[in-house]
């Protein structure tokens, strides 16, 4: 929950995101708000950096990710036992996101590579991102969203 609300908290603070924008500018002003002596942004180390990349993780599902010093499978990030399938980014099916991934996330953090806790990480900001785009949030679909995402 501590890692959610730092996040959340960060992009609600930053001067630098005055709306919503594109997934990787939020990231990249949270973890500017942050700063580099956070202690997520410390755990991470130079993987915090990636964040604003893996934040549009659940845009690239099924896609294999072929980056000049990693290659991985999206949906290996997008898909695990508490989450079977690929949910929509709309609310309010979203909201089924949030307990599972930050849970997966904070497993990642606590026990794995920092490679995968900011992969993880990137999933669960996909969809808390998604959620502040006025179209999602209100569950509007087809042309009118496109429109008030642009």
């Amino acid at each position: 929950m501590k890692l959610t609300v730092t996040i959340v908290s960060a992009v609600l603070l930053s001067v630098n995101a005055f709306a919503w924008g594109p997934h990787s500018e939020i990231a990249q002003a949270a973890l500017d708000a942050m700063g580099a002596n956070d202690p997520l942004v410390q755990r991470l180390g130079p993987d915090a950096k990636r964040l604003a990349q893996y934040v549009w993780m659940a845009d690239l599902r099924q896609s294999l990710l072929v980056r000049s010093d990693e290659v991985f499978y999206a949906d290996d990030y997008l898909l695990f036992p508490a989450a079977t399938r690929h949910y929509q980014h709309i609310c309010p099916e979203v909201e089924q996101t949030y307990s599972p991934y930050f849970r997966r996330a904070l497993q990642a953090v606590r026990t794995e590579s920092t490679h995968n806790a900011s992969r993880w990480i990137g999933s669960l900001l996909h969809f808390t991102t998604d959620t502040g785009s006025p179209p999602h949030a209100a569950g509007f679909l087809g042309p009118a969203h496109s429109k008030m995402e642009n």
